[in-house]
């Protein structure tokens, strides 16, 4: 049996932890040095975004793919987060919106190359009866870095707040020293790899191996290919969170106050990633996760119809609630309808379905938005992602979820 080293978990989290606090505060106000500074027109920045998205999810193939025919899963996950704290190093430097822009999408690449190794590391780190509490913890601390970038770009605002005006080029030292701060927990990200070890991987696995071959698609279990094809219907109806900024302004919600609402989505997102990862290894991924949807279906609805400023509070807590749940348990569910040994692979090709799907999606909603009305996109999604939680019930009816001493048998047996 190869042995299990599950401070890389923590380790990881530490990583994605001061990753996400110098993503979120660069994040929160990107938008607007974009739009009011560098005057960048916004189908241009929309464009940019959907294309780095886009390359993203095939770098997570593509990575995942290396990280297995490598059997090395620690460096390049390491390269991922190297790039992304190089785009902020040089985002100080930026006077144009072209170049911030390109950054963007080096951003973007660095995640698409970190992502897939990454979680082929967490879940070959731990064991598989463990997998939903230690995927849950390092969703947790990615959340809770999420929550405090937000947190100290609202504080500086405020100890700024009679300098700011985002009509002329007051902003620009504030967003300037926001990114320059942005950098420091972005160099403390990469320190954790000086102690990250790559779990030992299976001998049997040879680099001459047919399956090993890049976009070689077959030779999966049929349990995944079925378990993304419903991942990928969900992710289809999974609406942006940026409509949801887009719709508290339509309803009259202060600009200043969105940046709070992001933080409240946050709070929840983290606090409950790590409980809701560790009720699925109690009770089975699939109950545990189409729950975690069928929230997300009736959040969807409850913004479709939502006219209130203050319902808008509770609709971003339960949004952060059911992101909490369907993230996390979702990467270790991945991982379990895959026990063979492109684990890399098999999470590369889960994200770049998924993230096309969603890729397309959004363009559609954002169609519906701009051509029809603002309710249409989010009650199509809250639609789609319910018919997507009730054809995981069906699909995985028999599925156990994870290989607990009290329901091994069985499990070995639904995979066989």
């Amino acid at each position: 049996m190869l042995k299990k080293d599950k401070k890389n978990v923590f380790l990881l989290g530490v990583t994605s932890f001061f990753t996400d606090v110098s993503s979120e505060m660069i994040f929160a106000v990107l938008p607007i040095f974009l739009r009011n500074v560098l005057g960048a027109p916004f189908a241009v920045i929309g464009l940019i975004e959907g294309l780095a998205e886009g390359v993203s999810s095939f770098l997570k193939y593509f990575s995942g793919w290396a990280s297995d025919f490598m059997k090395k899963r620690k460096a390049l996950a390491f390269l991922g987060y190297s790039f992304s704290t190089a785009s902020k190093m040089f985002l100080i430097l930026a006077t144009s919106w072209p170049f911030v822009l390109l950054l963007r999408v080096l951003d973007r690449v660095g995640k698409g190359i970190r992502t897939s190794p990454r979680d082929a590391l967490i879940a070959e780190s731990v064991e598989e009866k463990e997998r939903g509490k230690y995927f849950g913890l390092h969703r947790a601390m990615d959340s809770a870095g999420a929550f405090l970038g937000v947190g100290l770009v609202i504080l500086i605002f405020y100890l700024n707040f009679k300098q700011i005006s985002f009509d002329n080029n007051q902003v620009v030292p504030i967003v300037k020293n926001i990114f320059l701060i942005a950098f420091i927990p972005a160099l403390f990200a990469l320190i954790p790899f000086f102690f990250i070890k790559d779990a030992p991987q299976k001998e049997s696995v040879s680099r001459a191996n047919p399956s090993l071959k890049i976009f070689n698609f077959k030779g999966f279990p049929i349990t995944f290919y079925k378990g993304v094809f419903v991942l990928g219907i969900l992710a289809l109806g999974n609406i942006s969170y940026a409509f949801f900024l887009l719709k508290s302004q339509s309803i009259g919600m202060a600009l200043f106050l969105l940046p709070l609402l992001y933080l409240i989505y946050n709070f929840f997102y983290a606090v409950f990633s790590y409980p809701a990862g560790k009720l699925s290894d109690k009770f089975g991924r699939v109950q545990v996760l189409s729950f975690g949807f069928f929230i997300l279906s009736l959040v969807f609805l409850a913004a479709a119809f939502n006219k209130s400023q203050n319902l808008i509070w509770p609709i971003f807590a339960f949004y952060g609630l059911s992101l909490a749940i369907t993230d996390s348990v979702s990467k270790a569910f991945v991982a379990d309808i895959n026990q063979g040994e492109r684990k890399g692979e098999s999470f590369g090709f889960y994200y770049m379905v998924i993230g096309l799907l969603s890729i397309l999606g959004n363009f559609v909603f954002g169609l519906l938005w701009d051509k029809i009305n603002h309710t249409l996109p989010f009650l199509i999604a809250g639609i789609v992602v319910a018919i997507g939680a009730f054809l995981l019930l069906i699909v995985f009816k028999n599925h156990q979820g994870i290989p607990q001493e009290r329901g091994a048998k069985n499990f070995r047996s639904y995979r066989s």
